[in-house]
């Protein structure tokens, strides 16, 4: 004799992200993230060291982070870890960014397009941090001082 057992299948939550499609900090990330995965689709030689995969692990890990922070808004050291974490990878990003140059990956004129908008991604992180929101919840929570600097140009 057989028993079949009947499989129970459980809905998918409905995504729970409420974030502003408009948020110019993730708005900002967009030509990034698609320039990135253009320009490190195809490394020589098989990219024996997985660069490309770093690069755009870097470039999504940033944007991951500040749609995190934006989750965040109400809580300010939550939304200021998240923001943190997102320069630090931007920062790991253009780190990545300049050895692909050097080993030739990129042409300077590729790495420089990168740059910039890797540099214009980094001053809406940066602006993002600056909102009235996350000094208003700093006061209200009883948490001092303010972030520190995101190394904007």
């Amino acid at each position: 004799m057989i028993e079949i057992h009947r499989s129970v299948v459980v809905a998918e939550p409905a995504c729970a992200v409420r974030v502003r499609r408009e948020e110019p900090a993730l708005a900002s990330f967009h030509p990034l993230l698609l320039a990135v995965c253009r320009r490190t689709r195809r490394f020589p030689d098989g990219d024996p060291i997985e660069l490309g995969l770093g690069i755009r692990s870097a470039a999504l890990g940033a944007a991951e982070a500040v749609l995190a922070g934006c989750e965040l808004r109400g809580l300010p050291v939550g939304f200021a870890t998240a923001l943190v974490e997102a320069v630090r990878r931007l920062r790991e990003l253009a780190y990545c960014i300049e050895i692909a140059r050097r080993l030739g990956y990129l042409s300077d004129q590729c790495s420089a397009e990168l740059l910039a908008l890797h540099s214009r991604t980094l001053r809406a992180v940066s602006t993002l941090a600056q909102l009235p929101q996350l000094a208003e919840g700093r006061s209200k929570h009883g948490v001092g001082g303010s972030l520190p600097s995101l190394g904007t140009k």
